[in-house]
């Protein structure tokens, strides 16, 4: 018998085309969902993580690397039972459950109705401290001690035996160490914490910048850090040669920072070019400075002081006592460095007024002693512009370099989108780690 296909025959649903448009609707939406829980390019690797691997802990929330001695772990706070009331929210808390030994660090720590009870020799994150809740010290343990601020009692600054009382714990700069019972503490995790400490070193997990980028970067010495929207995780980004001078000498154009390293044996403008994640040198420095005090944009141009290195060497002595240096120009469009003066007495470039001066100043100061003398540069001229020779006179100092116009200071630079822009604002004239944007 033929079967008959009566398929093309058969009436359809009522609203039938609103069914399958919603149906369509409901698979585009479940595909846009997992597109978008797909982390992007670089996203996954912006999950900090703690990592306990080979006895090695790695933390890039806290930036910090060390040797976990074995039997310990990273608990949470809610897995606390006791914690001594002098410390609160402890960014770190670690157990080892057979010896009854707490660990807690990066914590603040309340120095109230405790003595110290112990003093040894400095160790790698700081001195071996001793404490104890006062109430706990019986009176025939003999602490020699003297009334410190806020009713603090502690011990003079002399080598002291620990003594062994019940609620003791001991600091090693951010690190606690106490006994979870209130008890004395087990020596063998005396010993544990200070493994932690004496192998303690920073740690960041690497990044690479690309388009979709959206964060803070910042420098920690010659680490370049990145700090990703929305959370406070540092990662590092690329660190820059050694002897990376950070304070007021960092400027940016375009997608490049332009930095000075002062190194043993000569001085160089570097870049760091995020585009690309290298840096490379402004060839017009290599090889003709012994050192690089300052360097400012002006003008869309880097103004530089640069001297032989004895002129490195004598920038803390009285200004007497400093041998001269020259005052260059790097343009950027050109690639070209160029002499503007030579023999100046100044180290640190101020900025330039509206008639295009450029004003730069050698100063000097020790025990309650100061002197400035600001030059003022133009047209190959150079002449003497004021003398200051006492500390009254700082902040009239201070009130002309902030009437340059020399681009505001920032601690930090937002990238978003593969391009750069001025991040906070900390001050016009500072001695905190200027990011000069162009």
């Amino acid at each position: 018998m033929q079967e008959i296909n009566n398929t093309e025959n058969t009436p359809r649903p009522k609203n039938f085309g609103v069914l399958y448009f919603l149906i369509t609707i409901v698979i585009i939406l479940i595909i846009g969902v997992g597109v978008y829980l797909i982390p992007k390019s670089g996203e996954d690797s912006l999950i900090s993580k703690n990592l306990i691997s080979d006895n090695e802990y790695k933390s890039n929330s806290l930036n910090i690397q060390f040797t976990l001695p074995s039997g310990w772990k990273e608990i949470k706070s809610d897995e606390l039972a006791y914690i001594p009331e002098f410390f609160s929210n402890p960014k770190l808390i670690l157990k080892n459950e057979q010896k009854s030994c707490i660990v807690v660090a990066y914590t603040p720590f309340r120095q109230i109705g405790i003595t110290q009870t112990g003093w040894a020799d400095d160790i790698n994150d700081g001195p071996e401290r001793w404490f104890a809740p006062t109430a706990n010290i019986p009176s025939y343990v003999n602490i020699y001690q003297a009334p410190v601020r806020k009713g603090v009692l502690m011990v003079t600054d002399f080598k002291n035996p620990r003594q062994k009382i019940n609620g003791e714990f001991v600091e090693y700069g951010s690190f606690y160490l106490y006994d979870k019972n209130g008890q004395t503490v087990n020596d063998e995790c005396e010993q544990d914490i200070k493994t932690i400490v004496t192998t303690n070193k920073s740690y960041y997990e690497k990044y690479t910048i690309n388009n979709s980028s959206e964060g803070i970067l910042r420098f920690n010495g010659a680490d370049l850090l990145f700090i990703p929207k929305n959370t406070n995780d540092n990662f590092l980004i690329i660190t820059m040669p050694s002897r990376v001078s950070i304070q007021d000498n960092i400027i940016i154009s375009g997608k490049k920072i332009y930095f000075v390293v002062n190194d043993e044996s000569s001085a160089t403008i570097k870049y760091y070019d995020i585009s690309t994640n290298k840096i490379d040198t402004v060839l017009g420095t290599v090889g003709k400075h012994g050192y690089i005090s300052s360097m400012s944009l002006i003008s869309d141009n880097i103004i530089y002081i640069a001297g032989s290195k004895e002129f490195g060497y004598c920038l803390d002595l009285p200004k007497d006592k400093c041998l001269t240096a020259s005052l260059y120009k790097y343009n950027f469009n050109e690639d070209k460095v160029e002499l503007l003066a030579e023999n100046i007495k100044g180290s640190n470039i101020l900025g330039a007024d509206e008639s295009g001066s450029i004003y730069f100043s050698l100063s000097w100061g020790d025990a309650g002693a100061w002197f400035a003398t600001i030059y003022k540069y133009k047209n190959g001229n150079i002449e003497q512009y004021k003398n200051y020779s006492d500390t009254s006179q700082i902040e009239e100092y201070e009130k002309f370099i902030i009437s340059l116009n020399k681009v505001s200071g920032y601690q930090s630079i937002i990238l978003k989108n593969g391009e750069l822009f001025p991040g906070p604002e900390i001050s016009r004239y500072s001695k905190n780690n200027y990011l000069f944007i162009n």
